[in-house]
């Protein structure tokens, strides 16, 4: 006799039932929104990061392009400096080939004056 006595009642049963399916239906409702967040947040972060990709690539483009005009710069001073040395240079070595050509008559102006007259015959 004791056996047809139970625990739980039906009502009971049901009433944890609809506890349960209540309990589940919260967690597979907050799973749901946990997904859709994430998702979100995967779209965002993927959007940020070409973004950023994006104006980082611009960023390297401008700066490669002012490296290749600054050594363009230099490249036409250094040649101007280049050019600028051989015509000093060029300059100097006349300048020491007139200095060489006027001792000769400087010599010939302080010799006395009897031999002043053969040095230039």
């Amino acid at each position: 006799q004791r056996a047809l006595f139970t625990r739980y009642t039906p009502g009971d049963w049901h009433k944890s039932n609809l506890t349960n399916y209540k309990r589940s239906e919260t967690v597979r409702h907050t799973a749901e929104w946990l997904t859709a967040d994430s998702s979100r947040l995967v779209q965002d972060k993927y959007q940020q990061t070409r973004k950023t990709q994006v104006e980082t690539t611009k960023t390297l483009g401008q700066r490669v392009n002012d490296i290749l005009f600054w050594k363009s710069e230099l490249r036409h001073k250094q040649e101007k400096m280049i050019e600028e040395t051989k015509a000093l240079a060029d300059m100097k070595e006349r300048l020491e080939r007139a200095l060489a050509n006027t001792e000769a008559p400087v010599q010939v102006s302080v010799l006395p004056g009897g031999l002043q007259a053969l040095a230039c015959c």
